[in-house]
């Protein structure tokens, strides 16, 4: 079981590639391994006739001591030995799955087995009796059952995910390499086809020194050329990239992220907003993105992508009095005019016609650019028209308070000689006066802010005094 095999075979007259002619064999072995501790479960390698080729990582004692007997260790090769992908039940209960070793062409050079965990709702009664027909002790396997690990479904599909998918990329990043590799250091054909020369192709590739936690990236560029001798040679230029590498991946990641805000952006348009067209300035064609509401709208638009279309469509649906602005401001012309500024050019609110009746509805542009450096015009609207009738009823609230106002202040001149509004912080007033004491008024207004004076004593009397004095302390309590 530990012996190490070499996976050459042949197969149709024809050799099978060998893992370990374009693997580095010693980080796959690390892949591995650290796989194996971070989860806590067991894998090999194996080639496509099941012999073992790798050590095992993290074997479990239960396998251990199911494999020391010649029956246990038969039935854990005919498992590896078997035609099975994905997860599986191993023929003890535990959880298992094997991942196919494939090449871009199809070959299948082995596969990677890995799992050996036991399910949380997995009973021992079975495996109990299976161990007892291999003649293991049960109060051995119990002991060690009780130090196995178990999984959830969830885990164990998610750690089945991980592996294959690390191992993907690990493999056939390998084999593309070694293949472009092998295509420019062709020069077995260079030299036998003087014909060709010039530029053969380029080549980047990863290099981890040792001691180095972080990749470096080179570059090879291969030239033919033939001598003033009529000896071909190959110009091999190198160079370290991990610069340029470095900053390609920073902008790659950039624009990931910058999609997956444009991914959030597009769900909050969705929730506030009814549409978001986002119009080419250049074709005059838009994409829509639907939200919520306006249904009657978005009806239509949907069923074309010319922008100059959907406007005739808003401009018939609004009432008189908006048409002639809309266009001024939003047409594809207007549009057109403004594709040099970014960011928020303008909002309108408009009144429209609809199946549902007469409603208030608002549009907003946004000016940008897209990935390929078009200008484009986002147009943002939305149903309006309850915020507008709140807000309509509230100012119709205010002008009737402010009737009132003029009502009680009528009333006011009607009943009294004058209303004298006094600030009792600063001892400021105001006033509102009618015909009587008309005279008493005009001398106050001399005297500011000092009220009390002998006209005012005369006049309203100390009373009324006491009782201004009395509110102002009250109010600096």
């Amino acid at each position: 079981m530990s012996q190490i095999r070499d996976m050459e075979t042949e197969i149709n007259g024809k050799t099978r590639l060998n893992l370990q002619e374009f693997c580095d064999m010693e980080q796959l072995y690390r892949i591995l391994n650290n796989w194996s501790k971070s989860t806590g479960m067991a894998t090999v390698i194996v080639d496509a006739e099941g012999n073992q080729i790798s050590e095992d990582f993290g074997l479990t004692e239960f396998c251990k001591m199911v494999q020391s007997c010649e029956t246990g260790k038969a039935c854990c090769m005919s498992t590896m030995k078997s035609d099975l992908d994905g997860i599986y039940e191993c023929p003890f209960g535990f959880w298992d799955f094997s991942i196919p070793i494939v090449l871009p062409d199809g070959q299948v050079l082995g596969k990677v087995l890995a799992g050996q965990a036991l399910s949380v709702k997995q009973k021992e009664t079975e495996i109990l009796r299976k161990t007892a027909e291999l003649g293991i002790d049960e109060k051995m396997v119990k002991d060690v059952l009780s130090r196995v690990h178990r999984k959830t479904e969830k885990e164990m599909q998610g750690a089945y995910e991980l592996l294959r998918e690390t191992l993907h990329f690990f493999i056939q990043n390998s084999y593309s390499i070694w293949m472009a590799n092998n295509e420019l250091i062709d020069f077995e054909s260079a030299r036998n086809n003087p014909s060709k020369i010039g530029y053969k192709g380029s080549l980047e590739y990863p290099v981890l020194y040792l001691g180095d936690e972080e990749y470096e990236w080179h570059e090879i560029n291969v030239f033919i050329d033939t001598e003033e001798d009529g000896t071909r040679v190959a110009n091999i230029l190198g160079r370290d990239i991990t610069e340029a590498h470095n900053e390609q991946e920073k902008n790659e990641k950039e624009l990931r992220a910058a999609a997956d805000k444009n991914q959030i952006l597009s769900d909050i348009t969705k929730t506030l907003y009814s549409y978001n067209a986002t119009v080419n300035l250049n074709t005059g064609k838009y994409s829509l993105i639907i939200g919520t509401g306006m249904e009657e709208f978005i009806r239509y638009f949907s069923q074309t992508d010319d922008y100059e279309k959907a406007c005739e469509f808003l401009l018939e649906k609004a009432l008189p009095e908006y048409p002639e602005e809309m266009n001024r401001r939003f047409s594809l012309n207007a549009l057109r005019e403004q594709q040099n500024l970014r960011g928020h050019i303008g909002q309108m609110e408009y009144a429209a016609v609809t199946e549902k009746g007469t409603g208030w509805f608002e549009v907003n542009a946004f000016m940008s650019v897209d990935e390929d450096g078009n200008a484009i015009a986002n147009i943002l609207g939305r149903d309006v028209t309850e915020v507008h009738e709140a807000q309509e009823r509230r100012e119709n609230e205010l002008k009737a308070v402010a009737a009132k106002d003029q009502i009680l202040s009528n009333i006011t001149k009607t009943l009294y000689s004058y209303n004298l509004t006094l600030n009792l912080d600063s001892g400021k007033y105001r006033y509102l006066v009618t015909s009587c004491f008309r005279s008493s008024i005009m001398s106050w207004r001399w005297q500011g802010s000092k009220v009390v004076n002998q006209l005012w004593m005369k006049r309203v009397g100390m009373p009324i005094l006491l009782m201004l004095l009395y509110l102002r302390c009250l109010i600096h309590r």
